[in-house]
């Protein structure tokens, strides 16, 4: 262990000049911090260590013996430095004892950008055996240069993914209260204890972190059931890279819980939250020398491979130095924790102000054909202004919905609307046809009825034939001659020419379509739409999230 000599009371009387520019010495050539607390000069170690134990050891005992200082007769009387073990090995298997983050607000969610921002109650704590002072609430506002608080360890998290706004300097979330940095000095560290005493309770000392923090992070939203959609919105956060797992290891010790964690409810009018749940993982990175990255002259890529050609024996002592419970994969693994907060969409808004008024002008469509069907401007009139009513509410849920390679259910009960809308319209074009038809055969009819020139043969035939021969002439017409001769005993019609006349089943197509398909398309019309209305409203199945027990 390097520990610099103390001044005992006779050298602080003796050299009272000399003790400054023996600390102020000391401290540079170690790296150190030296500061005056409480009449007790002291020195801490920053890290990197740039000497090794036995060096600064002499270092420090050979200025002690040239001043006369002996520190062996009161070894109390001195401090050590803040690394006892000054070796450069740091936090072998620290361990991350909890990290906590509890979910205070969700401020926006962004559909978007597939975006959303938190505010985070953050707590974080592990063992640090080189922790020698009691800090209570330490960092708020900054540490004083001579508080030992501020040398110790913190965890910077890193924040996988969290978007950077512009402006910003780093990839952070920003901390919006800072409720600082807490110790507790354990039984094994008491003899380094510094103003106070090391408790009872623990065995190794304890550090922990509070603060609170807002950040914008980036999501992978799925509007597939929207507006009856849920989303996961997963805060991934990393330790930092010099901490790969060989040295520390997330616990979440959280339990998954169901609702809120947000007192009344939440801020969120369109969300509110179902689950809260945290998980465990492992991140990996590729080794340098497997990088398509690197270049083939590429100096450290060529040392890398070189060093993958050596001895087990050798890789190991290079790659580790010397520490032979590492293995490789220890060193490209990083402790990774994902806080997963579950959000439902409460589909209220977007069904007042959109499906509703939606099914409203669908339904107008409807009255359509109840109306005259030789009306075709009103029916068309009613059924084509009710689709440009529908583009225009489709385009504002377009408008407020990200670009996305599916339809949602939203999209689909607008489109199907649409298209039933469609063909409503097309049904009244249909039956105006139809009518016209009939109404031109009936017209030839009524010049040609019974007792006239189209009596039946033998005097038979009735209204009947001459409605036939009515549709016969109707279906000659348009430019072809028809030749009549009349006799006294019945009727003889013969056709000077053979036109190609129009199969007698478009006719019956025409009276049925003209007598019977508005009846039919009040009723089929609502139906085919009412089972679009309940798509909008089919269970999700497997897609929804179940908050683990």
């Amino acid at each position: 262990m390097a520990q610099a000599n103390a001044v005992n009371n006779s050298i602080k009387t003796t050299f009272p000049e000399m003790i400054p520019y023996l600390y102020q010495d000391v401290s540079v050539r170690c790296n150190a911090t030296w500061f005056t607390a409480e009449s007790n000069d002291d020195m801490w170690q920053r890290h990197p260590i740039k000497w090794s134990v036995s060096n600064t050891a002499l270092f420090v005992t050979q200025h002690g013996i040239g001043l006369g200082l002996n520190g062996a007769t009161n070894p109390k009387l001195g401090r050590v430095f803040y690394d006892n073990d000054v070796d450069g090995k740091l936090f072998v298997k620290l361990t991350v004892k909890d990290l906590s983050l509890v979910l205070e607000r969700i401020l926006v969610l962004n559909e978007a950008d597939f975006s959303f921002e938190l505010e985070i109650f953050v707590f974080i704590s592990w063992e640090d055996p080189k922790v020698f002072a009691r800090c209570v609430n330490a960092g708020i506002g900054g540490y004083a240069e001579d508080d030992p608080c501020g040398l110790f360890w913190k965890p910077e998290l890193v924040w996988d993914n969290l978007v950077m706004d512009d402006g910003d300097s780093k990839l952070v979330p920003y901390v919006i209260e800072d409720m600082g940095y807490s110790t507790a000095v354990g039984q094994k560290n008491q003899h380094n204890v510094v103003g106070d005493t090391a408790s009872k309770a623990l065995n190794t000392s304890v550090a922990s972190h509070m603060y609170r923090v807002r950040g914008k992070f980036f999501c992978d939203f799925s509007f597939e059931n929207f507006p009856h959609d849920q989303q996961q919105l997963n805060v991934s956060v990393t330790l930092p890279h010099d901490l790969s797992m060989r040295k520390a290891k997330l616990i979440s010790q959280a339990v998954p819980f169901s609702g809120t964690t947000i007192e009344g409810g939440g801020d969120l009018p369109l969300w509110k939250t179902s689950c809260v749940s945290s998980s465990i993982g492992v991140k990996s990175y590729t080794p340098v020398a497997n990088s398509i990255l690197a270049s083939p002259i590429d100096p450290y890529a060529l040392y890398w491979q070189k060093v993958y050609m050596m001895s087990p024996e050798d890789f190991a002592a290079e790659l580790f130095q010397g520490d032979t419970e590492a293995n490789m994969e220890s060193y490209q693994q990083w402790s990774t924790l994902t806080f997963s907060v579950t959000v439902d969409r409460i589909p209220t808004f977007y069904m007042a102000n959109f499906v509703l008024v939606l099914t409203l002008l669908v339904v107008v469509s409807f009255f359509s054909l109840i109306l005259d069907k030789a009306k075709l401007d009103s029916r068309l009139s009613l059924t084509l202004t009710v689709i440009l009513g529908l583009n225009v509410y489709q385009i504002v849920i377009i408008d407020n919905m990200p670009a996305t390679g599916y339809l949602t259910r939203m999209h689909t009960f607008c489109l199907n609307s649409t298209l039933i809308v469609v063909s409503v319209a097309l049904e009244n074009l249909l039956v105006y046809i139809a009518n016209k038809r009939v109404i031109r055969i009936a017209m030839v009819a009524e010049k040609f009825k019974v007792g006239g020139v189209f009596g039946g043969i033998g005097g038979g035939g009735g209204e009947d034939a001459g409605v036939t021969k009515a549709k016969g002439l109707f279906n000659r017409a348009r430019g072809k001659k028809i030749a009549v001769e009349e006799g006294n005993a019945g009727e003889s019609t013969t056709a000077t020419s053979t036109p190609t006349s129009t199969p007698m089943s478009l006719d019956m197509a025409a009276q049925f379509i003209d007598k019977r398909l508005d009846s039919i398309s009040v009723f089929m019309f609502p139906c085919v739409f009412a089972i679009n209305y309940l798509m909008l409203f089919a269970e999700a199945g497997n897609d929804r999230f179940v908050c683990p027990d």
